[in-house]
C-alpha cells in the first residue's frame, strides 16, 4: 500500500492529475488557509525500518518537506490554525514520553545494563483487538489518542508540542474554530464502551490548553460535522440509538446550536443514508 500526494486541477478540461511527493507512504495532505503550503503524513524510513508517521509542511512553490513533528508514536490528522501558524494533531504519545522517559533503556541505580521492558501482554479489556491497528492488531487501552499542537517555527525548526486533552478518553476528528481559539473534538467518554450502545459528543478545549467542555450531547455518535462561518452552529451526521437497540439505524443530517440546546433532525423524513463513502481492502494487481 504505497501512497504518494498527488494535485489535480479542478475545472473542466484540465490537464491529468500529477504527483506531487515521492511516497511512498504520504497520506492526509491539507492545504493551509493561504494555499501556499501543504502539510501531510509520513511514514519515512531508517536503516530499513519504517520510522512512526510525522507530520510534514511542503511549499508549494517548490523545496523539500520539512517536519512539524518529531513525537514517539508518531501523529496523525494534521489540522492548520486559521491563522496558519499552528497545527493540531492526534498522537498517543505522552509527556513523558518526549522527555525522554524510555523504560526499555532506562538503567537501574548502580547497574550497567539497561532494564529489560517485558514484553508478557496483560489483557484487562473485553475488547483487545481491531483490524488495522500497528502493534499486531492490538488495542493499547494505556494509550488512548489525544490532541496536541505545534506551532510552525520561521526557521523550520520543530517546536515542542503542547498537549491539549488527557486522561482514559481518546480524543478525535478534530478541527479549529473559525477564530483559532478552540479546538473542536468528538470523544466517546463512557468507560468500556463496547458495553453500550454508540455515543459521542463534540468537545471545545483551548487552544491553550484547559478543560475540555461538552458543547453538543446526543444520544448517539458524531460523525463528519462542520461549523457554520459565524461559529454559532454546528451540522453533523449522526444516527441516534433506538430503544430497543437495533443491529442498524440510518444517520441524519443534524444541526445544533453551540451555545446550547437539543440537536435538531433535519432529515428525519428523509428515508435515505446521509453521507456516504466507499471502502474495502482489494487493490489492483
Amino acid at each position: 500500500y504505497e501512497t504518494s500526494i498527488w494535485i489535480a486541477a479542478t475545472n473542466a478540461g484540465a490537464a491529468a492529475p500529477q504527483r506531487f511527493t515521492t511516497g511512498p507512504r504520504d497520506s492526509s495532505p491539507r492545504w493551509s488557509p493561504d494555499g501556499a503550503r501543504l502539510a501531510f503524513v509520513r511514514a519515512a524510513e531508517t536503516e530499513g525500518r519504517v520510522q512512526p508517521p510525522q507530520i510534514y509542511v511542503l511549499a508549494m512553490n517548490g523545496g523539500e518537506p520539512w517536519p512539524v513533528t518529531e513525537i514517539p508514536r508518531g501523529a496523525a490528522g494534521p489540522a492548520w490554525a486559521p491563522d496558519g501558524k499552528a497545527i493540531a494533531f492526534a498522537s498517543s504519545a505522552r509527556l513523558d514520553d518526549l522527555k525522554g522517559a524510555d523504560k526499555a533503556t532506562a538503567k537501574p541505580s548502580g547497574g550497567d545494563e539497561p532494564t529489560r521492558q517485558s514484553d508478557v501482554r496483560v489483557i484487562t479489556d473485553a475488547v483487545y483487538r481491531a483490524n488495522g491497528i500497528a502493534g499486531a492488531g492490538y488495542v493499547d487501552g494505556d494509550r488512548p489518542s489525544h490532541l496536541w499542537v505545534s506551532a510552525l517555527s520561521d526557521t523550520g525548526a520543530v517546536a515542542t508540542p503542547t498537549q491539549l486533552t488527557s486522561g482514559e478518553f481518546a480524543a478525535g476528528n478534530h478541527q479549529w474554530s473559525s477564530d483559532g481559539a478552540d479546538i473542536y473534538f468528538v470523544s466517546n467518554r463512557r468507560r468500556e464502551a463496547y458495553y453500550h450502545p454508540s455515543d459521542s459528543d463534540l468537545y471545545a478545549v483551548p487552544r491553550r490548553g484547559g478543560e475540555p467542555r461538552r458543547i453538543v450531547d446526543i444520544d448517539g455518535s458524531i460523525g463528519p460535522y462542520a461549523v457554520s462561518g459565524d461559529g454559532k452552529r454546528v451540522a453533523f451526521i449522526s444516527a441516534a440509538n433506538a430503544r430497543p437497540e437495533r443491529s442498524y439505524d440510518q444517520p441524519d443530517l443534524w444541526v445544533a446550536d453551540l451555545g446550547g440546546g437539543a440537536p435538531r433532525n433535519l432529515t428525519a423524513g428523509y428515508d435515505f443514508d446521509i453521507g456516504g463513502g466507499i471502502g474495502g481492502d482489494q487493490r489492483a494487481p
